[in-house]
């Protein structure tokens, strides 16, 4: 019988090396499976992030085909992402609302018309008029350096109430203030 109790604890220790051995084995493959599920992840992120990337290409090719919106690029490219969200069918209907007033805006230039231009601005002294003296006043200000308190680049009007302390910028102010009726 001692002879057999012998045996059994044999048999015991070497199933429980095997075990031993099993169990050490389904460590390593946990930890290997784990390492392969993070960097599946982070493909997937990758892929997302280069999917996302291509969309806005595609949108801003789109985008580049309506010329005569008289909205910039970068509205119209998220007016198209936002819809591209929402739903196909918004998508489409957007897009073909985009289609129409490009198609407008390109007949209405065809007939010598503008009509995204506010009435009145080709006016002398008018808020369209690209040679006004207020619009110059804008040109030269946006030319501006000039950082606001958060480090952030300043806004336009900020650069313009810089400008107009200058000589320059008071000189123009001037001429802008003597082109406007009673200075109104």
């Amino acid at each position: 019988m001692a002879q057999g109790a012998n045996q059994t604890a044999k048999l015991d220790a070497e199933t429980q090396t095997k075990l031993d051995a099993v169990f050490k084995a389904h460590e390593q493959i946990t930890k290997a499976y784990e390492k392969v599920e993070k960097e599946n992840g982070e493909l997937k992120a990758e892929i997302a992030a280069l999917q996302n990337v291509n969309k806005t290409k595609e949108l801003v090719q789109k985008s580049a085909g309506w010329k005569h919106l008289g909205l910039p690029n970068e509205t119209v490219v998220a007016m198209l992402s936002d819809a591209q969200k929402v739903s196909p069918e918004s998508y489409e209907r957007v897009c073909k609302s985009f289609d129409a007033l490009d198609e407008q805006g390109r007949a209405g230039k065809a007939f010598g018309g503008d009509l995204t231009r506010e009435i009145g601005s080709n006016l002398p002294g008018g808020s369209g008029s690209g040679d006004s003296t207020w619009s110059r006043i804008e040109k030269a200000a946006s030319g501006l350096v000039l950082k606001s308190a958060d480090g952030s680049d300043a806004s336009l009007a900020d650069k313009v109430a810089k400008y107009l302390e200058t000589a320059e910028g008071q000189r123009m102010y001037a001429e802008h203030q003597a082109g406007r009726k009673d200075g109104i």
